[in-house]
């Protein structure tokens, strides 16, 4: 596996890994797919966006943005990280985690890294707690999707 910074080329596998989240998974509390402009955008927002692969298959990606856009947060990002369904189980999100946390590292402009994770999503709560994020918040039915009340629980990894 290769893990390299995401780039233009890296879009379309991007945002179809992003839809299919939509459909499939409650990571993203929104209804609508998005199309290769939208995740453009996105790229050009991130602070940091990696891309994960084996030889030429793409298997995910992982990000950080700002966590909160008001100067007194500038310090704080916020990560996502997307893993292809048929790359699941193998790893790839902790290795995508563990290399996205290196890079904030060797960012001095980042000081905490938040997870904002569904409730229910225990893979992803088990990922970062073994990256050594703590549980710092967990908000109940804040979030609305798919006729069912969400809950969010917030991770924190200061550097």
């Amino acid at each position: 596996m290769s893990i390299r910074p995401a780039t233009h080329d890296d879009l379309a596998q991007i945002t179809d890994l992003y839809n299919w989240a939509v459909d499939n998974t409650q990571a993203l509390w929104v209804d609508d797919h998005v199309d290769v402009d939208n995740r453009a955008q996105w790229l050009r927002r991130s602070r940091a966006a990696l891309v994960a692969y084996d030889e030429d298959v793409f298997l995910g990606y992982a990000s950080y943005s700002d966590f909160r856009d008001f100067p007194g947060y500038r310090h704080t990002v916020e990560n996502s990280i997307y893993v292809h369904p048929d790359a699941q189980g193998r790893g790839v999100g902790g290795e995508l985690l563990q290399a996205l946390v290196e890079v904030a590292r060797s960012d001095d402009s980042v000081h905490t890294i938040i997870a904002a994770i569904e409730g229910e999503n225990v893979a992803s709560t088990s990922l970062h707690f073994r990256a050594g994020f703590e549980e710092v918040g967990f908000l109940r039915e804040v979030g609305f999707l798919k006729g069912k009340w969400l809950d969010l629980r917030y991770m924190q990894l200061t550097l």
